[in-house]
């Protein structure tokens, strides 16, 4: 079961975020500031796991998902100002 709480998650420079070993629900993507990087959505608490979506972050948009995963990792490879929804 998902947690109810919705949560966002905002990144600005290379990093790793949103690590959750737990069902989760990914809402949104939003790239506020677009930058030359891309950012990569995993099913899984790490990297490791199988690839949901990677983003190119060279435009700014919002990307809407609405999918319910087994764990959740996100990573920005770069700078770009980047939103993350989730639960």
């Amino acid at each position: 079961m998902v947690d109810e709480a919705v949560r966002y998650a905002h990144l600005t420079g290379s990093s790793t975020a949103i690590s959750r070993s737990t069902a989760a629900k990914l809402h949104r993507v939003t790239v506020n500031d677009p930058g030359a990087v891309s950012l990569t959505v995993y099913e899984a608490a790490t990297a490791a796991g199988s690839v949901v979506a990677v983003l190119d972050c060279n435009n700014a948009g919002t990307f809407e998902y609405g999918v319910t995963l087994s764990g959740l990792t996100v990573v920005l490879g770069g700078t770009a100002d980047v939103t993350v929804v989730y639960q």
